[in-house]
C-alpha cells in the first residue's frame, strides 16, 4: 500500500491518498491492479463495482516511465474485467492526460465533472452530527439506490461508519429522507437531493467546517450547478466524463449533488 500511495502521489502531484485507497480496496478488493516494471510498481488503477456499471479511478503511472503504454494496458485490463463482472457500463472522469488513452479504448465523452472549491459567504448554520441511526442508514442506502442508479450500499455503510473521518448531513419532510451528504476530509460528498430546496439546505449545513481546501465535486448528470454557484462556490477544474459501452446510467442522476471522488463516482 505504501508504494502504491508513494506512487499516486509523484503520478498526480497530490497529497497522500492512503486513507482513499484503503476505503477503495474494502470495497472492491479484487477490483485494484499494478504494473510492474524491473521490479517496482510502475502504474496503478482500480475499478468499483456498482452493479449494471463500473468506474475505474486512481489509475496513474510513475513519471519515469510514462509513455511506455502502461496505462493503456491497465485500463484495457480494467474494461475488460467490469464486462467480465457483468457490467455494462464503465464510466470515468478523465484528465487532459488521460482522455486521449481512454478515447483509443473506445471511452466516448458524455458530459465534464466539476470540481468546486467554496468561499463562504455567510454564517453557516448548525448542523446536528453523531451517530447514524439505523434507520437513517436504511433510508439514505434506498435514496441512493434510486438517484445514483446502482448499489454503492458497501462504500456508504463504510463511510457511514469512518470514525469521525466523514460525516452525515440529512435532510427530512415529513418522516421521509429528502436528501443527504457526506462531509470527508478533503471533499463534501457524496450527496443526493430531490430538489434544489433541499440541495441548497443540505450545503448551508454541511458549512460547520470551513476548511478553505474541500472540494465538491458535482457530477456530469448534477441539475444543481446553479444552487452551488449562488452559495458561493467557484469553478476550479472541468474533468471529461466518458463511458464505454451502454452510455446510459439508470436512476435519476440529475438529483445527484456530490460524488465520493474523481475514482469512485
Amino acid at each position: 500500500m505504501t508504494q502504491v500511495d508513494q506512487l499516486l502521489m509523484l503520478a498526480f502531484g497530490s497529497a497522500s491518498r492512503r486513507s482513499e485507497l484503503e476505503l477503495y480496496t474494502k470495497v472492491q478488493p479484487d477490483g485494484w491492479f499494478v504494473v510492474e516494471e524491473d521490479d517496482r510498481i510502475a502504474a496503478v488503477g482500480g475499478c468499483i463495482v456498482y452493479g449494471s456499471f463500473c468506474w475505474i479511478g486512481l489509475v496513474g503511472t510513475h513519471p519515469e516511465v510514462r509513455g511506455r503504454g502502461h496505462a493503456s494496458r491497465l485500463s484495457e485490463h480494467l474494461v475488460k474485467w467490469s464486462y467480465a463482472k457483468g457490467c455494462r457500463t464503465v464510466a470515468l472522469d478523465a484528465s487532459n492526460l488521460g482522455r486521449p488513452i481512454y478515447e483509443r479504448l473506445g471511452f466516448q465523452p458524455v458530459g465534464s465533472t466539476v470540481r468546486l472549491a467554496r468561499t463562504l459567504i455567510s454564517e453557516p448554520r448548525k448542523a446536528a452530527v453523531g451517530p447514524v441511526a439505523s434507520t437513517t442508514r436504511d433510508q439514505v442506502l434506498e435514496l441512493d439506490s434510486e438517484i445514483f442508479g446502482g448499489d454503492r450500499s458497501s462504500l456508504l455503510e463504510l463511510l457511514m461508519r469512518s470514525d469521525g473521518r466523514s460525516r452525515l448531513v440529512t435532510r427530512h419532510a415529513a418522516g421521509r429522507l429528502d436528501g443527504f451528504l457526506f462531509v470527508q476530509d478533503r471533499l463534501i460528498g457524496p450527496g443526493a437531493a430531490v430538489s434544489a430546496e433541499v440541495a441548497r439546505a443540505l450545503i448551508q449545513d454541511a458549512k460547520v467546517d470551513t476548511a478553505p481546501e474541500r472540494n465538491l465535486l458535482l457530477p456530469s448528470e448534477s441539475a444543481y450547478l446553479d444552487v452551488l454557484l449562488a452559495l458561493g462556490f467557484v469553478e476550479q477544474q472541468r474533468l471529461t466524463h466518458m463511458r464505454h459501452g451502454d452510455p446510459k446510467i439508470g436512476g435519476r442522476r440529475h438529483q445527484l449533488l456530490a460524488q465520493t471522488s474523481f475514482a469512485a463516482g
